[in-house]
């Protein structure tokens, strides 16, 4: 609707592109084919890549709260207490998915909390037993991080601190005769 003439099958690798950024949630897809009226596929793409910026709607006839994923994200965050604001911000740190000792070493979450998240749908947990986080949330989340620099910090270096631990446990499987 917002942009005649535009082809399914010209901008396919565009479109797929930007369902896996946004991992298929349907209002993030409406907001961001909004966007078609003004920028190429492509640079849409590219814009979901570096913020939630782009996924923002021009019309005022919409819901304050489905304007934009910001708008949605906010809403959701406000109804978090404060334990588990600072768990999601420290979990952004962790890129596609982590199990439980990575959660308790870099996050300090514990499962309860874990559960609470996931029970808020904020993270799912995969058939394998590990945690994810929506590529959205987990912008979002890493936003609020920024925010507090010291605590931004103090997360990345026990994120840096608990791989190169397990790195150094793993080290003569990575160099012997096992490794695959």
């Amino acid at each position: 609707r917002v942009c005649p003439g535009f082809s399914v099958t010209q901008a396919w690798e565009g479109l797929v592109h930007i369902c896996r950024l946004v991992e298929g949630m349907p209002l993030a897809l409406e907001l961001a084919a909004a966007g078609l009226k003004t920028l190429p596929i492509e640079r849409i793409a590219a814009e979901i890549e570096n913020g939630l910026g782009i996924l923002s709607s021009p019309w005022q006839d919409v819901e304050p709260r489905h304007r934009s994923m910001r708008a949605v994200f906010d809403h959701s965050w406000k109804l978090l207490p404060i334990a588990e604001r600072k768990s999601l911000q420290q979990l952004a740190v962790l890129r596609g998915g982590f199990g439980l000792s990575a959660a308790a070493a870099v996050a300090r979450a514990a499962p309860p909390l874990l559960a609470g998240l996931v029970e808020r749908s904020l993270l799912h947990v995969t058939p394998g037993g590990r945690y994810q986080m929506h590529e959205l949330l987990r912008q979002y989340a890493l936003e609020r991080l920024h925010a507090v620099g010291q605590e931004e910090t103090a997360a990345r270096d026990r994120h840096s601190a608990y791989y190169a631990r397990m790195m150094q446990e793993r080290e003569q499987a990575l160099k012997g005769s096992d490794q695959q």
